[in-house]
């Protein structure tokens, strides 16, 4: 958080500065409960079938930078990479 919040004198973040862009995705907490998007096609895209949820609950635990996708624990202890999260209302960080 420190290189995507803190501009220096330049007026710029350190992520700024190094990648030439701002920092696009969500800023949340560590540990926070959020909802994350299954794929759409693959084998992980419809374990329910045709009719099951689209969004399964999660605990975020950090960004992959090298693909820019969250990293998100399961509830049953798995950890997947999701693309697309959405926070939970009511999150006291």
């Amino acid at each position: 958080p420190l290189n995507v919040l803190v501009r220096g004198e330049e007026g710029i973040t350190a992520w700024q500065r190094v990648r030439g862009r701002p920092f696009s995705q969500l800023l949340l907490c560590y540990a926070e409960q959020v909802l994350y998007k299954l794929p759409s096609k693959g084998p992980l895209g419809q374990p329910d079938g045709n009719t099951g949820a689209e969004w399964l609950d999660g605990t975020f635990l950090g960004y992959q930078r090298s693909n820019r996708t969250y990293r998100v624990l399961k509830p049953n202890g798995d950890m997947v990479h999701a693309r697309s999260i959405n926070r939970l209302p009511d999150q006291n960080c």
